[in-house]
C-alpha cells in the first residue's frame, strides 16, 4: 500500500453503544448496542488504498471488540441505503457527512483514524474518539506507522496491535498525552486540530505565523492555518490569507481546494472559485487534480471539446491510467461533443463493470445522456436518489425538473424547482421554470 506525501486516510468508525462509558474511561472491550466501521476515507483520491485494509481493520476491531455487533463493508451500506431509501450511496468525504450518517442510524459515538507522513520517512496514525451529538473529540491515541512495505505482513500485525490497544482505555489515555509538537510546524496545527483543540490550534498557527521566516512556511503549514482560522470562524483572516498566500506564497492543489471550497461555502462567485483553480494550476503545472478541475470547468462552461484536447495534453505529459476525475472529464467531455457511442462505452467499461467514483459532472452527463435517448423515468428516478445520498447540485436538480416536464408531471416539477431554491441550488432557468408553472397555477 503506497502512500504518498501530504496525503492523508481517516477511518471513520461510527456509532458505537458502549455499556457504561464515561469521558475518561472508554470500556470499549463490550459493546451494548450497533457499531459502525465507515472503512477508508480518502476525499481528494490521494491514496491507491485498497479496500481490503479498510475491511481487515474491520475485523480487528470487531474481534478486539468482542462483538459481532460491528457493521462494516456490504453490511454497513445495505444498512443505510435502507434508511436513505437509495443504492447509491457514495462514501462520506468529511467528518460532517459521517456525524450526519451516524445521527441516521441513531448512533452515539465516532472514530476517527488520522494517517500521516511527517518527514521523509516517519508515519504515524492518530485514533480519535468522538462523541456524535455534540460532536467533542474524548480521546485518542498515535502510533508510528511500521516503514516496511505497507502490503506485507508487517502492516497485519501493526493494524492487529492497533486495534487491540485503542480498545484498551488505558492504552488511549496515555496515548493521548503522547501527542505532541512536531518538527514540522504544519503537522503540529494539524494535530490539534484533530484533537478538537481549536483555541490551542488558532494560538500556535497565529505564532508560528508571526516568527517563522517565510522560507519555513511551507504549503502544509498554510493549510494547517486556513483550516484553523475556519475551524475558528475568522473568514476575514482566512481570506486575506488565501489572497497572500495565493500570490507569493507556498501552496499545493489542498490548499487550493481548501480555499475554493472556502469561497463556496461563503457564498463567493462561481468566476473567484473558477480563479483560484486556474492561478493554482499556473503555479503548479503538475497538479492532476488542478488539471481535472479546470477541464471541468472547460465542461460545465459549454466547451466539452477544449476539455478532450487540454486532456489529450495532459496525458501527453503525464501517461498513465485515468484516475476517477479524469476518467469523469473524459466521458462527459464525450456525451456533450456528441460522441455518444464512445461514451456509453466508456460508462460500461469504467463506471458499471469496475465501479469506480462517479464525479457529479459525470453523474450529470449521464443524466443527459439518457434524457438524450429519451429515458426519462430513468433519470427520473437516478437523480431521485442521487439527491437523497446528498449529491445536490444545480445540474441535477435542473436534470430531475427537465425528466419530470417530459413525462408531463408539472405539480412534481414545481416542487422540485422549489426544494432546488430553498437549498440554495438557485439558477436562473430553475427560478425562471419554477415562475412559469405557478404562473399557470401549479
Amino acid at each position: 500500500m503506497h502512500i504518498r506525501t501530504r496525503a492523508f486516510v481517516v477511518l471513520l468508525i461510527l456509532g458505537m453503544f458502549f455499556s457504561g462509558c464515561t469521558r475518561n474511561s472508554l470500556h470499549m472491550s463490550r459493546f451494548s448496542g450497533t457499531g459502525v466501521f465507515f472503512g477508508l476515507f480518502d476525499p481528494e483520491h490521494a491514496l491507491p488504498f485498497d479496500e481490503s485494509w479498510s475491511l481487515f481493520l474491520g475485523d480487528r476491531l470487531e474481534a478486539a471488540s468482542g462483538s459481532s455487533a460491528l457493521l462494516f463493508g456490504e453490511r454497513l451500506r445495505q444498512k443505510i441505503s435502507l434508511i436513505e431509501g437509495t443504492t447509491n450511496l457514495s462514501p462520506c468525504r468529511d467528518v460532517r457527512c459521517a456525524l450526519d450518517r451516524a445521527r441516521i442510524v441513531q448512533a452515539r459515538y465516532l472514530l476517527t483514524a488520522t494517517l500521516r507522513r511527517e518527514g521523509k520517512s516517519k508515519r504515524t496514525v492518530t485514533l480519535g474518539y468522538w462523541a456524535v451529538s455534540p460532536p467533542k473529540l474524548l480521546q485518542s491515541l498515535t502510533r508510528d506507522l511500521p516503514e516496511s512495505d505497507q502490503k506485507s505482513r508487517d502492516l497485519a500485525i501493526f493494524l492487529d496491535r492497533l486495534a487491540k490497544d485503542f480498545l484498551n482505555p488505558s492504552a488511549v489515555q496515555n496515548g493521548a498525552k503522547s501527542v505532541g509538537p512536531d518538527t514540522n510546524p504544519g503537522s503540529a496545527v494539524e494535530k490539534l486540530l484533530d484533537q478538537g483543540q481549536v483555541d490551542q490550534a488558532l494560538r500556535l498557527g497565529e505564532r508560528l505565523s508571526s516568527t517563522l521566516p517565510e522560507s519555513k512556511k511551507t504549503a502544509e503549514f498554510n493549510l494547517a492555518l486556513l483550516r484553523t482560522y475556519r475551524a475558528s470562524g475568522l473568514l476575514v483572516e482566512a481570506r486575506k490569507l488565501v489572497s497572500s498566500v495565493m500570490k507569493n506564497g507556498a501552496i499545493n492543489s489542498d490548499f487550493v481546494l481548501e480555499a475554493a471550497n472556502m469561497y463556496r461555502s461563503q457564498g463567493l462567485s462561481a468566476e473567484k472559485v473558477r480563479g483560484l483553480y486556474y492561478q493554482g494550476l499556473m503555479r503548479l503545472p503538475d497538479a492532476r487534480h488542478l488539471w481535472g478541475k479546470v477541464m471541468e470547468d472547460r465542461i460545465w462552461r459549454g466547451h466539452p471539446r477544449q476539455a478532450l484536447s487540454m486532456l489529450s495534453k495532459y496525458t501527453q505529459t503525464h501517461p498513465g491510467e485515468l484516475d476517477d476525475r479524469m476518467t469523469g472529464v473524459y466521458y462527459a467531455a464525450n456525451v456533450f461533443s456528441g460522441n455518444s457511442q464512445k461514451a456509453d462505452a466508456l460508462w460500461t467499461k469504467e463506471y458499471t463493470s469496475r465501479k469506480h467514483h462517479r464525479t457529479l459532472l459525470a453523474r450529470h452527463a449521464w443524466l443527459y445522456r439518457q434524457a438524450e435517448e429519451g429515458h426519462l423515468r430513468k433519470v427520473q428516478s437516478k437523480a431521485q436518489n442521487w439527491i437523497r445520498a446528498g449529491f445536490e447540485s444545480e445540474a441535477i436538480y435542473r436534470d430531475l425538473m427537465v425528466a419530470l416536464g417530459g413525462l408531463g408531471e408539472p405539480i412534481e416539477e414545481v416542487r422540485t424547482g422549489r426544494e432546488a431554491i430553498r437549498k440554495g441550488f438557485a439558477s436562473d432557468w430553475i427560478k425562471n421554470r419554477v415562475l412559469a408553472l405557478e404562473a399557470k397555477g401549479y
